[in-house]
């Protein structure tokens, strides 16, 4: 029997949630650290320590490019630094003495904010501190300028020339249906008045309590503040009236998983909602992860630590990754990424090392060649973004708060400077060939036996992969797996084995810092009997 083709193994990436004998073939049935392309599937890069030591523990990042220089602000318990390089500088507020005004601890602090014309926002969900503005005479944090006293806020975000505050709290009563707005600010200056009773400003206020859950973050989308609740989403936009911005519910029946769970990217928003995961356009949710891996994802999320999820785009990429902590872990730090490319619409997972927060921008390269460990063909890099400051293509900035680490996301092969494991696999495949038209034809009553499976493997380097083939009778009893056996990328084109059954499964893994791309294998079948 001729031998049968698997190809396009990028096509559909992962799908966790349906039966694997109902997958087509070039679905994958479970993975980890793999990432999807056009023409296969590959091995996902790792992460590797940038920026020096912080001083400490980082849980939130802002990128802040000042014209002049780089800066990675990074938020802690108590305190604020950024990094310029390797250096670090701290820019807590305080009031004669660093140390003196530290902000009140509070375990896995959830910050938020944003650059306002070139001025850097943050604000803690800890309901004791203010929020914070940069202050370019004191070169540090202070008290935002003209917030209003005994109010406390849990999410700060920009819109327009404006602030919104939501999760309000005035002297220490909670107000979770409350948006608050700012007087728009005039360029390289913060808000002049929140007091929404003073007829000369343009702050105000709106209570949305219609639907009953909680105001959790907000973000824009064209001319329109989208407003994300627990159960709804509603739209907030200039009016061009005196009552400022217009308010209007758009859909009742959906809402945010919690804040930092979207973001956007070229057609909209991505959003992580309390059961679902989809896409918001501006009128319409759109579902994309249902009979795909919706069930894997939220049967896989801390009940705990849910509200630690957040998502960032991975724009060089084209992927949405959403981070998360798994209904395993007990760090309340996320150990999962659900990963979500935007041009394949295709899903896979990797490995998380206890990340708090992650961003996107421009992470300055300051290795030299002399510094610089590994070979030139295992970096992902290019030789001319190699050494000094240089205008590279922006990247993923992680913090790990475990170890006091800033972390380059999909950058080399390493996951807290160990190799890592990568697997794909695929389960219930029943496919005995392929019809005139190319078409696979699905046989699940047939015995098969597999006598090799060929591989079309490529590296930068030689790589070895572990192959696996292995059988069940019935789709839903035990599988017995035969390997693996070693995959020589540089001299091999084949392994053998000797495997019978119903249904046969497939599994290409390996454990060291190499990359390696999978473009298509084939099976050598044969079918002994059909019953």
């Amino acid at each position: 029997m001729p031998l049968i083709n698997f190809t396009d193994l990028g096509q559909l990436g992962i799908i966790g949630d349906l039966p694997p004998y109902n997958l087509p073939p070039a679905a994958w049935s479970s993975g980890n650290n793999v990432r999807t392309t056009k023409t296969g599937i590959s091995k996902q890069a790792g992460d590797v320590s940038v920026l020096g030591t912080p001083s400490v523990a980082p849980h939130w990042l802002l990128f802040w490019n000042t014209g002049s220089e780089i800066r990675w602000i990074y938020a802690g318990t108590t305190q604020v630094h950024y990094a310029v390089g390797t250096s670090q500088t701290n820019i807590t507020r305080y009031t004669t003495v660093v140390g003196d005004d530290d902000y009140t601890s509070v375990s896995r602090p959830i910050w938020s904010g944003g650059i306002l014309h070139g001025v850097p926002i943050l604000n803690t969900d800890n309901s004791t501190d203010y929020p914070q503005q940069w202050d370019g005479v004191l070169n540090r944090l202070k008290d935002l300028d003209n917030w209003p006293a005994s109010t406390y806020a849990k999410i700060i975000r920009t819109y327009k020339n404006s602030l919104i505050a939501l999760g309000i709290t005035v002297g220490g009563v909670e107000y979770p249906y409350i948006v608050k707005w700012s007087h728009p600010a005039d360029p390289g200056t913060v808000p002049t008045s929140w007091d929404e009773t003073d007829a000369t400003k343009l702050a105000g206020e709106k209570t949305i309590a219609q639907s009953g859950g909680e105001l959790v973050d907000c973000l824009p989308l064209g001319d329109v503040n989208i407003l994300y609740k627990t159960d709804a989403i509603w739209g907030m936009q200039l009016s061009g009236s005196l009552a400022v911005y217009r308010f209007f519910e758009i859909l009742s029946t959906q809402g945010l998983l919690a804040p930092n769970c979207a973001v956007s990217y070229k057609r909209g928003h991505f959003v992580v909602g309390a059961d679902d995961i989809y896409l918001f356009d501006g009128l319409n949710a759109i579902p994309i992860a249902n009979n795909r891996v919706r069930e894997a994802f939220f049967g896989g999320l801390s009940t705990v630590y849910y509200n630690k999820t957040f998502v960032v785009s991975n724009k060089q990429k084209r992927e949405i990754w959403v981070y998360y902590v798994g209904s395993g872990d007990v760090t309340g730090y996320c150990d999962k990424v659900l990963v979500w490319n935007w041009e394949q619409d295709t899903w896979t997972f990797r490995a998380a090392d206890n990340i708090a927060s992650a961003a996107y921008g421009e992470i300055p390269n300051i290795e030299t060649f002399d510094s610089a460990s590994g070979t030139i063909d295992s970096d992902t890099g290019t030789i001319d973004s190699a050494g000094g400051v240089s205008p590279a293509a922006l990247q993923l900035l992680q913090a790990r708060p475990s170890t006091a680490a800033l972390l380059q996301g999909d950058k080399e092969f390493l996951i807290n400077g160990a190799a890592y494991s990568s697997y794909v696999e695929r389960r219930g495949l029943a496919i005995v060939g392929q019809d005139r038209r190319g078409q696979p034809v699905v046989d699940q009553v047939a015995v098969k036996f597999i006598r090799s499976l060929y591989a079309k493997v490529s590296a930068p380097v030689p790589v070895t992969l572990n192959i696996s083939v292995g059988s069940q009778d019935d789709p839903e009893g035990p599988l017995t797996w035969e390997g693996p056996y070693t995959f020589d990328s540089s001299v091999d084109t084949k392994v053998d084995f000797t495997v019978s059954g119903k249904f046969i499964a497939v599994r290409f893994e390996s454990s060291d810092s190499l990359s390696w791309f999978l473009t298509s294998y084939q099976l050598d079948l044969t079918v002994l009997s059909r019953e």
